[in-house]
């Protein structure tokens, strides 16, 4: 997306989303150094425990620890255990130490709450926002970035179920693949929303979870995949637009109009077959010609 002869320099503009060396220096921090240096970009409540004695793993803790052993590189959960002793050892030194077995802490992370992790993404992508210089294009306009990838995961008859590996595998080979799909925003690099499914649903299927957070002003970049009508206008719809290639080329570029070297409008018409990403309802709403 970043390197292409359409948008000469956009790859400067994205160096926020760059992560390698950010994660180098996190790799090398404690438990307690990465909550110090990100507690600042969530709100104060969210995380505040409902008890005035905080439990070793309380949800706040739970969730630091969560969030250093991804940094880490998917540290063990002996190693966040250990962690978690040091640091209990030097703000608690006369409670008893804690236990050295990690079932306590594998037990608490599953307990917690998916819709936090989602407002702690949101959150704190805001803040990152708010702290970040503006990008020097399109001043007034927020710049999304959408990108997808896939993920392996541990090979469960749960996670076969919910996650089932590609139709070209054989059976009892490879593992269950989630895809997933990031909305990020350009100013401060933040994942701003996710969206995940098996490997067989379509990315412009779960693009469709992100329509609720686009707004007037907004501007999203993503690759050929978006570069449909469908995609397009439902974008258009929600106030935004989008810059993307088109997929295939429905557009009648010798025709429209010029407006400068490389640059005019053209009309593409709706096509006659409904979007399978969309509902019929959703189909005959949009227009049927976009500009």
């Amino acid at each position: 997306m970043f390197d292409n002869s359409f948008l000469p320099g956009f790859g400067d503009l994205a160096g926020p989303l760059r992560f390698g060396k950010f994660l180098q220096a996190a790799k090398a921090c404690t438990l307690s150094k990465i909550e110090e240096r990100l507690g600042g970009f969530l709100p104060a409540g969210l995380l505040a425990e409902p008890f005035p004695t905080e439990r070793p793993y309380s949800g706040r803790r739970t969730f630091w620890c969560l969030v250093f052993q991804m940094l880490s590189g998917n540290a063990s959960c002996d190693e966040v255990v250990r962690q978690l002793q040091a640091m209990l050892s030097l703000v608690s030194p006369e409670h008893k130490p804690l236990c050295a077995g990690n079932s306590a802490y594998c037990q608490a992370r599953a307990r917690l709450p998916e819709l936090l992790l989602e407002q702690a993404i949101e959150q704190g992508a805001r803040s990152a926002s708010q702290l970040a210089a503006a990008p020097g294009i399109l001043p007034g306009k927020r710049l999304l970035l959408v990108d997808g990838t896939t993920v392996a995961l541990p090979d469960t008859p749960e996670n076969q179920a919910e996650f089932p590996q590609p139709r070209f595998q054989k059976k009892g080979c490879g593992f269950p693949l989630m895809r997933v799909l990031a909305l990020c925003l350009l100013k401060g690099g933040a994942v701003l929303k996710t969206a995940v499914g098996n490997y067989r649903k379509h990315e412009l299927r779960l693009m469709q979870e992100f329509m609720a957070v686009l707004g007037l002003g907004d501007v999203v970049v993503y690759d050929r995949i978006a570069g449909n009508y469908a995609a397009a206008a439902r974008i258009k719809e929600q106030g935004a637009d989008l810059i993307s290639r088109v997929a295939r080329r429905r557009i009648d570029f010798r025709k429209g109009k010029r407006l400068g070297k490389d640059d005019a409008l053209f009309e593409w018409p709706k096509g006659a077959v409904k979007s399978p990403y969309l509902s019929q309802e959703e189909w005959d709403r949009l227009p049927a010609i976009l500009q």
